[in-house]
Protein backbone atom coordinates (compact mmCIF):
# COMPACT_ATOMS: atom_id res chain seq x y z
CA UNK A 1 0.00 0.00 0.00
CA UNK A 2 1.20 3.56 -0.84
CA UNK A 3 1.13 6.71 1.36
CA UNK A 4 1.38 10.30 0.29
CA UNK A 5 0.89 13.24 2.79
CA UNK A 6 -0.17 16.13 2.05
CA UNK A 7 -0.21 18.90 4.63
CA UNK A 8 -3.49 21.56 4.34
CA UNK A 9 -1.11 24.69 4.74
CA UNK A 10 -0.87 24.42 1.01
CA UNK A 11 2.81 22.13 0.64
CA UNK A 12 3.39 20.02 -1.64
CA UNK A 13 2.06 16.00 -1.75
CA UNK A 14 5.55 14.12 -0.40
CA UNK A 15 4.78 10.32 -0.97
CA UNK A 16 6.19 8.22 1.61
CA UNK A 17 7.52 4.73 1.36
CA UNK A 18 5.91 3.41 4.25
CA UNK A 19 4.46 0.10 5.40
CA UNK A 20 1.35 0.46 7.03
CA UNK A 21 2.33 -1.20 10.25
CA UNK A 22 4.67 1.94 10.83
CA UNK A 23 4.42 5.69 11.50
CA UNK A 24 1.31 5.92 13.05
CA UNK A 25 2.38 8.88 15.63
CA UNK A 26 3.23 11.46 12.07
CA UNK A 27 -0.16 12.60 11.75
CA UNK A 28 0.21 16.11 12.14
CA UNK A 29 -2.67 18.32 13.32
CA UNK A 30 -2.58 20.17 9.71
CA UNK A 31 -1.66 16.50 7.82
CA UNK A 32 -3.55 14.46 5.57
CA UNK A 33 -2.76 10.83 5.14
CA UNK A 34 -3.63 9.24 1.64
CA UNK A 35 -2.95 6.03 1.84
CA UNK A 36 -4.50 3.64 -1.69
CA UNK A 37 -3.97 -0.43 -2.48
CA UNK A 38 -5.70 -3.22 -3.65
CA UNK A 39 -8.80 -5.29 -2.66
CA UNK A 40 -7.08 -8.16 -3.49
CA UNK A 41 -6.50 -10.14 -0.74
CA UNK A 42 -5.80 -14.46 -0.24
CA UNK A 43 -8.84 -16.55 1.29
CA UNK A 44 -6.83 -16.65 4.69
CA UNK A 45 -6.23 -12.90 4.71
CA UNK A 46 -10.28 -12.35 3.88
CA UNK A 47 -10.66 -14.75 6.91
CA UNK A 48 -8.51 -12.74 9.40
CA UNK A 49 -10.26 -9.46 8.34
CA UNK A 50 -13.92 -10.55 8.83
CA UNK A 51 -13.19 -11.06 12.12
CA UNK A 52 -12.48 -7.31 12.70
CA UNK A 53 -15.81 -6.41 11.36
CA UNK A 54 -19.08 -5.38 13.05
CA UNK A 55 -22.58 -7.24 13.39
CA UNK A 56 -24.03 -4.90 11.12
CA UNK A 57 -21.11 -4.78 8.64
CA UNK A 58 -21.17 -8.60 8.15
CA UNK A 59 -24.44 -7.99 7.45
CA UNK A 60 -24.30 -5.42 4.93
CA UNK A 61 -21.20 -8.08 3.23
CA UNK A 62 -23.95 -10.58 3.00
CA UNK A 63 -26.23 -9.01 1.58
CA UNK A 64 -24.23 -8.43 -1.36
CA UNK A 65 -25.24 -9.52 -4.32
CA UNK A 66 -22.23 -11.25 -5.48
CA UNK A 67 -18.89 -13.04 -4.69
CA UNK A 68 -16.85 -10.22 -5.70
CA UNK A 69 -18.69 -7.35 -4.38
CA UNK A 70 -19.13 -9.04 -1.00
CA UNK A 71 -14.93 -9.39 -0.83
CA UNK A 72 -14.39 -5.66 -1.98
CA UNK A 73 -16.51 -4.77 0.78
CA UNK A 74 -15.10 -6.94 3.70
CA UNK A 75 -11.83 -6.10 2.75
CA UNK A 76 -12.14 -2.10 2.12
CA UNK A 77 -13.76 -2.04 5.60
CA UNK A 78 -11.27 -4.46 7.41
CA UNK A 79 -8.62 -2.35 6.32
CA UNK A 80 -10.05 0.57 6.86
CA UNK A 81 -10.70 -1.20 10.53
CA UNK A 82 -6.49 -1.68 10.83
CA UNK A 83 -5.71 2.06 9.94
CA UNK A 84 -7.77 3.77 11.78
CA UNK A 85 -6.58 1.63 14.66
CA UNK A 86 -3.10 1.77 14.43
CA UNK A 87 -4.11 5.60 14.27
CA UNK A 88 -6.52 5.47 17.39
CA UNK A 89 -3.70 3.22 19.41
CA UNK A 90 -6.89 0.72 20.09
CA UNK A 91 -7.83 -2.79 18.52
CA UNK A 92 -9.09 -2.70 14.82
CA UNK A 93 -12.44 -4.56 16.34
CA UNK A 94 -12.76 -1.57 19.06
CA UNK A 95 -13.14 1.48 16.47
CA UNK A 96 -16.64 2.58 17.05
CA UNK A 97 -18.45 3.21 13.61
CA UNK A 98 -21.40 5.11 13.25
CA UNK A 99 -23.23 6.10 10.43
CA UNK A 100 -25.34 9.43 10.05
CA UNK A 101 -28.80 9.87 8.65
CA UNK A 102 -26.95 10.86 5.59
CA UNK A 103 -25.22 7.56 5.43
CA UNK A 104 -21.73 8.48 6.13
CA UNK A 105 -19.85 6.73 8.37
CA UNK A 106 -17.69 8.38 11.01
CA UNK A 107 -15.75 7.36 14.21
CA UNK A 108 -17.83 8.07 17.68
CA UNK A 109 -15.10 10.06 19.32
CA UNK A 110 -15.02 10.76 23.04
CA UNK A 111 -15.32 13.96 25.03
CA UNK A 112 -12.31 16.43 24.76
CA UNK A 113 -10.37 14.62 22.08
CA UNK A 114 -9.58 16.19 18.57
CA UNK A 115 -11.97 13.54 16.20
CA UNK A 116 -9.89 11.36 13.79
CA UNK A 117 -12.09 12.06 10.10
CA UNK A 118 -11.44 9.67 7.26
CA UNK A 119 -13.26 8.70 3.77
CA UNK A 120 -13.29 5.42 1.88
CA UNK A 121 -13.50 4.80 -1.84
CA UNK A 122 -13.04 1.86 -3.82
CA UNK A 123 -13.05 1.52 -7.79
CA UNK A 124 -12.53 -2.11 -9.29
CA UNK A 125 -10.12 -3.27 -7.54
CA UNK A 126 -8.66 -0.13 -6.60
CA UNK A 127 -8.85 1.46 -2.87
CA UNK A 128 -8.52 4.75 -1.64
CA UNK A 129 -8.41 6.59 2.11
CA UNK A 130 -7.71 9.81 3.45
CA UNK A 131 -7.40 10.14 7.16
CA UNK A 132 -6.80 13.47 9.37
CA UNK A 133 -7.63 15.39 12.30
CA UNK A 134 -8.06 18.59 10.35
CA UNK A 135 -11.20 18.82 9.14
CA UNK A 136 -14.19 16.74 7.15
CA UNK A 137 -12.60 15.03 4.12
CA UNK A 138 -13.79 13.17 1.56
CA UNK A 139 -11.70 10.82 -0.74
CA UNK A 140 -12.96 9.57 -4.16
CA UNK A 141 -11.21 6.95 -6.53
CA UNK A 142 -12.48 6.21 -10.38
CA UNK A 143 -11.09 3.90 -13.03
CA UNK A 144 -10.46 5.03 -16.67
CA UNK A 145 -13.82 3.35 -18.55
CA UNK A 146 -13.94 3.38 -22.55
CA UNK A 147 -17.57 3.20 -22.22
CA UNK A 148 -18.34 6.41 -20.22
CA UNK A 149 -19.44 9.56 -22.79
CA UNK A 150 -17.41 11.75 -20.29
CA UNK A 151 -18.42 14.32 -23.19
CA UNK A 152 -21.76 14.03 -22.53
CA UNK A 153 -21.99 13.85 -19.04
CA UNK A 154 -19.82 17.12 -18.78
CA UNK A 155 -22.69 19.00 -21.14
CA UNK A 156 -25.38 17.79 -18.71
CA UNK A 157 -23.50 17.77 -14.99
CA UNK A 158 -20.69 20.19 -15.05
CA UNK A 159 -20.75 24.11 -15.05
CA UNK A 160 -20.83 25.71 -18.45
CA UNK A 161 -17.45 26.75 -18.20
CA UNK A 162 -15.98 23.63 -17.06
CA UNK A 163 -17.75 21.41 -20.00
CA UNK A 164 -16.32 24.34 -22.87
CA UNK A 165 -13.11 23.76 -21.64
CA UNK A 166 -13.08 19.76 -21.64
CA UNK A 167 -14.35 19.95 -25.15
CA UNK A 168 -11.94 22.23 -26.48
CA UNK A 169 -9.30 20.32 -24.61
CA UNK A 170 -6.77 17.70 -26.89
CA UNK A 171 -7.81 14.43 -27.23
CA UNK A 172 -5.13 12.84 -24.64
CA UNK A 173 -6.09 14.99 -22.18
CA UNK A 174 -10.05 15.38 -22.80
CA UNK A 175 -10.81 12.29 -20.61
CA UNK A 176 -8.31 12.84 -17.64
CA UNK A 177 -9.29 16.25 -17.10
CA UNK A 178 -13.23 15.02 -17.25
CA UNK A 179 -12.02 12.43 -14.47
CA UNK A 180 -10.02 14.94 -12.39
CA UNK A 181 -12.81 17.39 -12.28
CA UNK A 182 -15.16 14.46 -11.34
CA UNK A 183 -12.85 12.68 -8.80
CA UNK A 184 -13.17 16.31 -6.65
CA UNK A 185 -16.62 16.96 -6.65
CA UNK A 186 -17.47 13.81 -5.29
CA UNK A 187 -14.51 14.03 -2.60
CA UNK A 188 -16.54 17.60 -1.57
CA UNK A 189 -19.66 15.44 -1.51
CA UNK A 190 -18.28 13.33 0.56
CA UNK A 191 -16.41 15.66 2.75
CA UNK A 192 -19.51 18.12 3.62
CA UNK A 193 -22.74 15.26 3.00
CA UNK A 194 -24.27 17.93 0.63
CA UNK A 195 -25.62 15.85 -2.62
CA UNK A 196 -23.15 15.32 -5.67
CA UNK A 197 -25.45 16.43 -7.61
CA UNK A 198 -24.98 19.63 -6.59
CA UNK A 199 -21.66 19.56 -6.35
CA UNK A 200 -21.23 18.89 -10.20
CA UNK A 201 -22.36 22.03 -11.28
CA UNK A 202 -20.18 23.95 -8.96
CA UNK A 203 -17.35 25.02 -10.77
CA UNK A 204 -13.97 24.43 -9.35
CA UNK A 205 -11.76 26.95 -10.36
CA UNK A 206 -8.20 26.51 -8.67
CA UNK A 207 -6.59 24.12 -6.16
CA UNK A 208 -8.12 26.81 -3.10
CA UNK A 209 -11.58 26.45 -3.26
CA UNK A 210 -12.48 29.11 -0.26
CA UNK A 211 -12.86 26.43 2.36
CA UNK A 212 -10.91 23.38 1.14
CA UNK A 213 -7.86 21.92 -0.01
CA UNK A 214 -7.93 19.76 -2.37
CA UNK A 215 -5.38 17.16 -4.61
CA UNK A 216 -5.72 14.67 -7.49
CA UNK A 217 -3.07 11.92 -8.30
CA UNK A 218 -3.20 10.69 -12.01
CA UNK A 219 -3.19 6.72 -11.57
CA UNK A 220 -2.28 4.07 -14.25
CA UNK A 221 -5.50 3.59 -15.44
CA UNK A 222 -7.52 6.12 -13.34
CA UNK A 223 -7.73 9.11 -11.04
CA UNK A 224 -8.10 10.20 -7.03
CA UNK A 225 -9.13 12.76 -5.09
CA UNK A 226 -9.08 13.98 -1.73
CA UNK A 227 -10.66 16.93 -0.76
CA UNK A 228 -10.81 18.63 2.99
CA UNK A 229 -13.04 21.40 4.42
CA UNK A 230 -11.20 24.02 6.55
CA UNK A 231 -13.71 26.63 7.30
CA UNK A 232 -11.04 29.04 8.63
CA UNK A 233 -10.35 29.55 4.95
CA UNK A 234 -13.96 30.34 4.15
CA UNK A 235 -15.45 33.79 2.87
Amino acid sequence: MRRWVVGTDGGPAVEVQTNPDHAWTELGDDDVHVWIGSLRRPPARLAALATLLSADELHRTRALPSPTDRRRFLVGRGELRLLLGRYLGTAPGAVRLIRLPNGKPIVASSAGRTPLHFSLSHSGEQVLYAVTRTGEVGADVQRFRTDVDWRGLASRFFAPAEAIRLHSAERASGRPGFYRLWTRKEAMAKADGRSLFWWLGTELSSDRTPGWRLWTWRLPAGMASVAVRIPRWAG
